[in-house]
């Protein structure tokens, strides 16, 4: 806690050295008393995402890459996410596990704000939340190793950590279905230790809370590339019952992507919706299926490399080198 408060007071400091705004709010694992630090020369830097919110009508959005260089220099981390609001749409936040974690447990660093006060019970968290957590998490899979021939885990810190993202976004999933989410990486765990859907999986639970919550304690031996495989697969088969659940499908994972995504009348609608405000939302779901494809190769189904390659050229990668695409994609879900 003495290292997240410290944290704090430098990143104030960072702030008031350009313009500190009017209201500065610390949301994400930092403001939980979570954050992860990696010890590097001696010095604890912090790894986990720095996340804040910005409300101040006199700070505009071409103005955040200067407070973002300024904090990465002197954190020296590349983690740092900043978004401007206005009060009016933190107190019109819709339901969502984003906004339950910010009113659960942002910590306002500058301003008189009362995040508290917007609470509500997490059941009212909506199914929805499944899916978004999908589109984000399949990323920890792609981007967190390479491949030639085999997976290679060079950056033991990177891999670790996607994967511990990977364990929780597993977790959070299970937790929304059964109404019941919570936020602190602890009580996931607890919870964890507790529903069926882990009860063959406890190595893993525990391999995630020595990763989160005991500053990046792991085994040097492990096999990687059988852990990388354990997880993705339980990933691929929880978000699979998940999905069912939200879009009332009882299917497989690929056929309800390719179903909702690209074959439903809903598909359809949302795309033309979506063109009307300049957005390809075609674009969108291939880059998702693409990292479908990927994480089915990378765990033996090497059926699927000429999905990956032609599903690929859909987005602009062309290249029928399968570690070049996932770098790619990897690239692109980071802009």
């Amino acid at each position: 806690m003495k290292k997240i408060n410290q944290l704090e007071n430098q990143i104030l400091e960072i702030l008031k050295s350009i313009k500190l705004p009017e209201y500065v709010i610390l949301y994400g694992s930092f403001s939980r008393g979570e954050g992860t630090f990696k010890l590097f020369n001696g010095i604890y830097y912090p790894y986990n995402d720095i996340d804040l919110i910005f409300i101040d009508n006199k700070i505009k959005k071409k103005d955040l890459e200067l407070y973002k260089k300024k904090l990465k220099n002197t954190l020296k981390t590349d983690f740092i996410d900043i978004e401007i609001m206005t009060l009016k749409k933190i107190k019109s936040l819709r339901k969502s596990v984003f906004s339950y974690d910010l009113f659960m447990h942002g910590k306002v660093l500058n301003g008189n704000l009362n995040l508290k006060s917007f609470q509500f019970p997490n059941n009212k968290i909506p199914l929805k939340e499944i899916e978004l957590l999908f589109k984000t998490r399949l990323w920890t899979l792609v981007g967190s190793i390479n491949y030639y021939n085999r997976i290679d885990f060079s950056d033991k810190y990177l891999f670790h950590y996607q994967m511990t993202k990977c364990i929780f976004s597993i977790i959070d999933c299970i937790m929304i279905s059964k109404r019941n989410y919570t936020s602190l990486y602890k009580d996931k765990i607890n919870k964890a230790y507790n529903i069926c859907e882990f009860k063959d999986y406890q190595f893993l639970i525990e391999y995630a809370r020595k990763i989160k919550l005991n500053n990046f304690s792991f085994d040097e031996n492990i096999n990687h590339e059988k852990l990388y495989c354990t997880i993705s697969n339980l990933f691929l088969n929880s978000f699979e019952r998940g999905l069912s659940l939200y879009f009332n499908d009882n299917l497989k994972l690929e056929e309800i992507i390719l179903k909702n995504y690209f074959k439903s009348l809903r598909a359809f609608v949302m795309k033309k919706i979506y063109r009307i405000f300049g957005k390809d939302l075609t674009s969108e779901y291939n880059f998702i299926l693409l990292q479908y494809y990927l994480v089915n190769f990378f765990t033996g189904n090497k059926e699927k490399k000429e999905n990956i390659i032609g599903i690929a050229k859909k987005i602009g990668i062309n290249s029928n080198d399968i570690e070049y695409i996932r770098l790619k994609t990897a690239e692109l879900r980071l802009k």
